[in-house]
C-alpha cells in the first residue's frame, strides 16, 4: 500500500471506535467503497478485523470493519454483473470466503447478520455452478449452531436473477441441507432454516417444487411450536 493510501487508509480507521454511530457508519462505507478500487485494502480490512477482541466491548469496532467489508463485498456484486469477475475481484473474494468463517461463530446476533449478508453475496459473486453455495453448505454443517444460523440465513441474501439461475444455485444439495437442518436440536437453528426455505419459496416456487410436499408437511408440524405468522414477511 502507497503511502497516501496507508494515511487515507488509517484515518478512515480511527472512526471505528468514536461514539457517534452516522460518523462512524460513514466512515466504514467510505473505507469499503474505497477498498473497492484499491488493491490490497481488502487483507488490510481483514487483517483489522481479525485484530479485533472477540468480547461484547468490542462489538461495535467488529461492526465497523463488518459494514466496510460488506459494502466492498457489494461494490464486487455489481461490478461482477456488469462487465464479470477481474482477477483482482475474484481474489479478494476468495480471501473474504475463506476468512468469514472466523466471525460467523459470534453470540451476537448484528454480527452474525452482517456475517451472513456478506457469505450470501459472495455467493451471488461466484460463477462457478457447482462451487457458488458449497461453503454455505459447509456452514449449515459446522457444529457451532451459531455458524448454522449464518449459513442458513445467508441464502436469504442470494442476489439472483431468473428461475434458471436461482436453480443453478440453489442445488438440490442445499436445499436437502436447509430441510435436514429443521430437524436440529436448537430451536433458532430451525427458525433460520424455515425462514430460508420459505424465503426461497416466496421468491422462486419452482425451485423448491421437488421438495415441497416434504417441507409443507415440516412445516405444519412444527406449527405449534413457532409462530409461522412471522414467516409472512421473511422474503424482505
Amino acid at each position: 500500500m502507497c503511502v497516501l493510501f496507508s494515511i487515507i487508509f488509517q484515518n478512515l480507521c480511527s472512526f471505528a471506535q468514536i461514539e457517534n454511530e452516522e460518523v462512524r457508519a460513514a466512515a466504514s462505507s467510505t473505507l469499503g467503497s474505497v477498498a473497492g478500487g484499491t488493491i490490497g485494502w481488502t487483507n488490510e480490512i481483514l487483517q483489522c478485523l481479525v485484530k479485533v477482541p472477540k468480547d461484547k466491548e468490542h462489538v461495535r469496532v467488529r461492526m465497523f470493519y463488518l459494514h466496510a467489508l460488506r459494502q466492498l463485498i457489494g461494490f464486487y456484486y455489481e461490478s461482477v454483473m456488469i462487465s464479470g469477475p477481474s482477477e483482482t475481484i475474484i481474489n479478494d473474494l476468495n480471501v473474504v470466503r475463506n476468512a468469514i468463517k472466523l466471525f460467523a461463530d459470534a453470540a451476537e446476533e448484528g454480527v452474525r447478520n452482517v456475517v451472513a449478508e456478506i457469505a450470501g453475496t459472495i455467493a451471488s459473486c461466484s460463477m462457478g455452478a457447482n462451487d457458488n453455495t458449497g461453503y454455505l453448505v459447509d456452514m449449515c454443517s459446522d457444529s457451532s449452531p451459531y455458524i448454522n444460523m449464518v449459513g442458513l440465513c445467508a441464502i436469504r441474501y442470494l442476489r439472483l436473477i431468473g428461475e434458471e439461475e436461482l436453480k443453478t444455485k440453489l442445488t438440490a444439495n442445499l436445499l436437502m441441507k436447509m430441510m435436514n437442518m429443521i430437524n436440529h436440536n436448537n430451536t433458532e437453528v430451525v427458525r433460520a432454516a424455515l425462514v430460508s426455505l420459505m424465503t426461497v419459496l416466496s421468491n422462486s416456487p419452482m425451485a423448491v417444487a421437488p421438495i415441497f410436499p416434504r417441507m409443507l408437511e415440516m412445516v405444519c408440524r412444527l406449527s405449534e411450536y413457532f409462530d409461522l405468522v412471522g414467516f409472512k414477511c421473511c422474503s424482505v
